[in-house]
């Protein structure tokens, strides 16, 4: 039988003893973090996705007991916000909220406009909250569902129109899906915001918009717009399908509302943490769950595999529908 190297033993008890280690420093640093404030970039300006992190980070800050700080830094549809977290040090201390356009709509549709890899550069921890949007027409308009308007715009091609808030946006994604499936021609007209949208929409100037249920609430309860179809079931709108009911083969880009984020290389132990915090401020049955799913949001909180698999078959989706429905973002 071969004789075992003098200082096999002495590797092994090495190994053991600096995997212990490395256990009780991961320990170590999970009860020791958060040890001063933590800065939260929000890379677009007051409104949108800022709203949602001034709802939610007081009560991550309460759960962490240190200052949890917004940081608005805006431009370029949040990439400068987005490449500033992506340069910082993975310790947890600088963040990014953010919704879905930064992280897999601009590296898709304008790849040279961003330096940073939303895979390689970034810990992607958790998506949060995803917007209910709607398929929604004027009041005025003689359709009520989403096949009825397809079969509208066919009797009159070229004569209907449907907004977004950009080309290569995902309701000009969603537009274009459904000129291609629905066999129509409408024309994109695109916005600077929802905010100018709404006005044309209600009015008729435009025919269609893909737009968040929460931005046109008002005016469907005031029964100036009609909802043809939805992205997901919400139980406020239980008889409405979806666009892929309603339509088939309606493949539409997943999008979100918020979502959080860290430079790449985030410690396992502070990874656990602040998603451990998301988790139970907004885990079933707390108040702000209940109140972004009255508001019209579905509240995801994914886990940080979880998000980092969603974001690579997202970027990949969007990609195959930007190929499919020859879109041109310059």
């Amino acid at each position: 039988m071969p004789t075992a190297h003098p200082f096999a033993a002495h590797r092994v008890a090495l190994a053991a003893a600096l995997a212990g280690s490395a256990c009780l420093c991961a320990g170590a640093l999970a009860q020791s973090f958060p040890a001063r404030s933590i800065r939260v970039v929000v890379p677009f300006p007051p409104g949108g996705a800022d709203v949602t992190a001034r709802i939610v980070l007081p009560a991550v800050q309460e759960d962490l007991g240190q200052p949890v700080v917004v940081d608005n830094r805006p431009g370029a549809g949040g990439i400068i916000g987005s490449e500033f977290v992506a340069r910082q040090p993975a310790d947890g201390y600088t963040l990014l909220w953010t919704a879905n356009t930064p992280i897999v709509t601009i590296p898709v549709t304008q790849p040279k406009e961003t330096s940073y890899d939303p895979l390689k550069d970034f810990t992607n921890i958790s998506k949060l909250l995803v917007g209910v949007t709607t398929a929604s027409v004027p009041s005025s308009l003689p359709v009520n569902t989403l096949r009825e308007f397809v079969d509208y715009a066919k009797r009159n091609p070229g004569k209907l129109s449907f907004a977004s808030v950009g080309i290569g946006s995902s309701q000009h994604l969603d537009g274009e899906v459904l000129k291609l499936r629905g066999g129509i021609d409408m024309v994109h007209v695109p916005y600077k915001g929802f905010g100018q949208v709404l006005p044309d929409l209600v009015a008729g100037r435009v025919q269609l918009a893909f737009i968040a249920y929460l931005s046109a609430v008002q005016q469907l309860n005031a029964g100036k717009l009609k909802v043809l179809a939805v992205t997901q079931p919400y139980a406020r709108m239980p008889d409405k399908p979806t666009y892929e009911q309603a339509i088939p083969g309606f493949d539409r880009v997943p999008n979100w509302s918020a979502s959080m984020h860290g430079p790449a290389g985030l410690p396992r132990a502070v990874l656990v943490r602040i998603y451990g915090s998301l988790t139970k401020v907004l885990g079933p049955g707390t108040p702000l769950r209940k109140k972004f799913e009255d508001e019209g949001y579905i509240v995801v909180v994914s886990t940080p595999e979880e998000f980092a698999a969603d974001v690579r078959a997202t970027l990949a989706k969007t990609a195959e529908i930007l190929k499919l429905t020859g879109i041109k973002v310059e």
